[in-house]
């Protein structure tokens, strides 16, 4: 073969390889007609959407019951910080308790010691002026 005979190859070459297209994973000529569907080729694309959606479904079903028992672990976990929760505000609440009971006990509260020298000497003078 001589070169001239080689370039003529291989142009044709590239022309048929612009006449063929890849589609859904098989060669398709493009000049060739347009390709027509029959009845038979609906039914079949319908069942195979059918499997498709089923097989959908049964992994969400799937993944639903995986879930479910995370759930069960996640409720124990939250019954326990619930539990801790509830605890830290009775302490919380009995703190505060304890606190004012002591504050009414000591004639109302009071901030330092001037202060309740100052609560006390008014109380008295209440007092005074209720008895006059």
């Amino acid at each position: 073969m001589d070169l001239i005979a080689i370039r003529q190859k291989f142009k044709e070459l590239k022309r048929k390889c612009k006449d063929i297209e890849i589609e859904d994973r098989k060669l398709i000529e493009t000049h060739k007609k347009p390709v027509v569907y029959s009845p038979k080729d609906l039914e079949d694309v319908d069942k195979t959407n059918d499997t498709l959606a089923k097989r959908t479904y049964d992994k969400e079903i799937k993944d639903i019951k995986r879930f479910r028992s995370r759930e069960s672990e996640k409720g124990d976990k939250l019954d326990e910080l619930v539990n801790h929760l509830n605890s830290n505000a009775k302490k919380r609440y009995n703190i505060q308790k304890k606190r004012i009971v002591h504050n009414e006990l000591l004639a109302g509260g009071f901030i330092n010691d001037k202060n309740k020298q100052f609560n006390s000497k008014i109380t008295k003078e209440r007092e005074s002026n209720k008895d006059k």
